[in-house]
């Protein structure tokens, strides 16, 4: 503040004070100090940068894209300023139903794709932004160029197991299932640890529930807690008539996730399919 008062065009005071206030939770004061940064140098990327951190982190996602995207505009080398933009649309699309209501409700697509496209001109070897720009691909549906850009990521890195598996549940979605299995056994080779939830989907998706129940089962041995394994394994067993252990998962899916409607009602189907079957 001393420093301010001796000289009120400093902009990396406004900014240090703004940092300051972040400390004390202050938020509002802290937004003020990084925008007056902001209005004494508008080249100053930082502030621009911590004032998206800070409505990062209020979940004003919108916002938050805007100030990393003008960072990143000024220093487009920047990996860290790439890499809040990418998780600020995550955190975005997460925060909707689906992807659908994410791109019926945000405009900045194109503007995402072309930030990526800025650091591949810069560095046109980082396997990471190939495999950001494929993210953000895969979830405006646009699974050719997904696996374009996949595809380099692994030529760049081949070793790396988690590009297989998002190449893999890009194959999903453009329902190659075969290429989908090649590409989860290939990362499940390389991390074996990871992954059998999402093999098991596919496995659903061709109707091989057998082979599914035994991808969830492992996916659930290795964190019991993941409900939605509970949920897809309910579902395998349901499809297999197996109503029993159906209705243990989908418990066992509402005990972790009390909340989740889609659970209640996959309880509720399996109960109509047991009593049905009683009946016969």
């Amino acid at each position: 503040t001393k420093a301010i008062q001796l000289n009120p065009q400093y902009f990396e005071a406004y900014n240090s004070r703004g940092n300051t206030n972040l400390l004390l939770k202050d938020n509002k004061a802290a937004i003020n100090d990084f925008t007056k940064s902001i209005e004494i140098n508008d080249k100053y990327s930082i502030a621009y940068f911590n004032r998206g951190l800070v409505h990062f982190n209020s979940k004003e996602y919108y916002l938050a894209i805007d100030d990393f995207y003008k960072a990143f505009e000024i220093e487009p080398h920047n990996s860290v300023y790439i890499y809040n933009l990418y998780s600020s649309y995550d955190a975005l699309r997460k925060y909707y139903s689906s992807n659908l209501a994410f791109l019926q409700e945000i405009n900045n697509y194109k503007q995402a794709i072309n930030a990526f496209n800025k650091v591949l001109e810069l560095n046109p070897n980082d396997d990471g932004i190939y495999a950001y720009r494929a993210h953000i691909h895969r979830n405006g549906r646009e699974y050719k160029l997904a696996l374009e850009d996949y595809n380099k990521a692994l030529e760049l890195k081949p070793n790396n197991s988690f590009y297989y598996a998002f190449r893999g549940l890009t194959y999903k979605g453009y329902e190659k299932y075969k290429l989908a299995i090649a590409d989860y056994d290939k990362a499940i080779e390389l991390n074996p640890a990871n992954f059998y939830f999402g093999r098991g989907d596919v496995y659903f998706s061709m109707n091989k529930y057998e082979l599914a129940v035994a991808d969830f089962t492992k996916a659930v041995e290795i964190d019991d807690k993941l409900a939605i394994a509970y949920r897809y394994r309910g579902l395998s067993y349901n499809h297999l008539k197996k109503y029993e252990q159906a209705l243990a998962d989908f418990n066992k899916a509402i005990e972790l996730e009390p909340n989740n409607m889609d659970f209640h009602i996959g309880i509720d189907d399996v109960k109509k399919a047991l009593n049905k079957h009683e009946k016969r």
